[in-house]
């Protein structure tokens, strides 16, 4: 899981690279560009310090996503609408969409974390 979540946090940072030259390029270095950018660069250290510091896998998970992905409808609503910010919602939706494949779900796991494999009562659950 953690190696999901490390490359989630690569994809979102490069989305916030990348958005932030975006509005410097569209609106050069104005107000309303420096604003967007401090939006998306405060998104970015947020996630990084969730990233860093949240133990539990699921609060890791939705801070990855969903706090990118507010920060881009605050950026799209104070540019006055933005496509780039509405498929990049597309992108973080993608990347939620993730973490419900098999593999990196916990199905092998009961409610204490025990493995219900090594226990032998894997059959009365799945």
């Amino acid at each position: 899981m953690e190696k999901l979540h490390r490359q989630n946090l690569i994809i979102i940072l490069a989305g916030i690279v990348m958005l932030s030259l975006l509005t410097v390029v569209a609106f050069g270095l104005s107000p309303l560009a420096i604003k967007n950018a401090v939006v998306l660069l405060t998104a970015g250290t947020a996630v990084i310090l969730c990233w860093r510091f949240v133990k539990n896998d699921l609060a890791k998970a939705l801070c990855i996503t969903l706090i990118p992905s507010v920060a881009t409808i605050v950026y799209a609503a104070m540019c006055g609408g933005n496509s780039v910010a509405f498929l990049a919602n597309y992108v973080i939706l993608a990347m939620t969409m993730v973490y419900f494949d098999k593999k990196y779900t916990f199905r092998d796991r009961d409610a204490y974390g025990n493995n219900r494999r090594k226990f032998g009562y894997d059959k009365q659950y799945c």
